[in-house]
């Protein structure tokens, strides 16, 4: 089962000059993790500030667009087909 990366907190520990391995050892999540945020950050630009004011969702949704989003199913009803 998968589980979402508290987003928040590795940014915050990026924003205060830690290495990769020393935010990876605190956190309790991989190196490769780490990495990641800091490349989507880089990417970003968000600041600090614009950090904190958001929430850990918010945050998570803008580095994981697309995950644990719901799939449906269905096809979409075709209000046409005859």
């Amino acid at each position: 089962m998968y589980r979402k990366v508290k987003v928040k907190p590795i940014l915050e520990l990026i924003f205060a000059k830690q290495s990769n391995s020393q935010i990876a050892d605190a956190l309790k999540v991989s190196r490769v993790t780490v990495i990641k945020i800091r490349n989507k950050n880089l990417e970003l630009n968000l600041p600090i500030e614009e950090v904190r004011k958001m929430t850990d969702e918010e945050i998570y949704e803008v580095f994981y667009p697309n995950t644990f989003k719901r799939k449906t199913n269905y096809v979409p009803i075709d209000p046409v087909y005859n």
